[in-house]
């Protein structure tokens, strides 16, 4: 697979942004997948590898408009991976929460559209951020709670918008 994308696919590509992000994204999903099945120094060769992919992915899709479902997938999925891969808890959340916010700016727009699916992912994104929130957390924090039930709230107004 990942020669496949390395010596056919990348480099046919022209400069259509989201057709680039997207086999970059799918090539650091694919090291993604090996660091999570290896061991040791062959995890973190891979886990460098799909943080390299990643990264460049998403320099390239700061072109596209935050709601583009390539974007939002590559925003869930590098997140995913800063998480759990990583362990890098605060720059997934951070990702995470950009790109929920930046697409919720504009929810109207893709309303208009019936995009069911950047819907759903800006779901995910909200139930990631809701959960690692809800694990670091276990606190009274006033302000962590008013930021809980508000994206609580968001995720009502997204569930009302697929029904």
């Amino acid at each position: 697979m990942l020669m496949l994308l390395n010596e056919h696919i990348l480099p046919r590509l022209t400069e259509n942004d989201e057709n680039k992000v997207f086999y970059l994204k799918l090539k650091a999903d694919y090291y993604r997948y090996l660091a999570e099945i290896c061991m040791d120094k062959e995890y973190m060769n891979y886990a460098e590898q799909a943080q390299t992919e990643y990264k460049n992915a998403w320099d390239i899709s700061k072109s596209l408009q935050m709601h583009n479902i390539t974007r939002l997938s590559l925003a869930l999925n590098f997140s995913v991976f800063l998480y759990e891969i990583k362990n890098n808890r605060d720059e997934a959340k951070k990702l995470a929460k950009f790109a929920f916010d930046e697409s919720m700016k504009t929810i109207e727009e893709i309303n208009k559209t019936n995009s069911t699916e950047t819907i759903l992912l800006i779901k995910l994104l909200n139930e990631n951020i809701i959960l690692w929130n809800i694990e670091v957390e276990n606190t009274e924090d006033t302000a962590e709670n008013e930021e809980f039930f508000k994206r609580k709230a968001q995720e009502f107004k997204i569930d009302q918008m697929l029904a």
